[in-house]
């Protein structure tokens, strides 16, 4: 019998139809690491360090997907609002 995808598969089969990620993290090290795991699985990926600099990003039309920490400098709420509304 077949077992229905978990969470992990379908966040996976969807991120295959994604070519630009943004990774809006204020801490360096998390940007890295999503980075590298991204990279090798052929995504374009674009990065910011703030709320702000994140935001411009999404309201550029330059992403398909947002990876974001929901607590960093600048206007995160805002960008959370943005990110749904513009890739929907």
């Amino acid at each position: 019998m077949a077992q229905a995808p978990g969470a992990g598969e379908e966040l996976c089969r969807t991120l295959r139809t994604v070519s630009t990620i943004l990774i809006a993290d204020d801490n360096e090290a998390n940007r890295v690491l999503l980075t590298e795991v991204l990279e090798a699985e052929h995504y374009r990926i674009v990065h910011a360090e703030d709320g702000d600099e994140a935001l411009q990003l999404v309201e550029e039309g330059e992403v398909d997907l947002v990876l974001s920490d929901v607590m960093m400098p600048g206007r995160s709420a805002r960008l959370r609002r943005a990110a749904t509304l513009q890739l929907q």
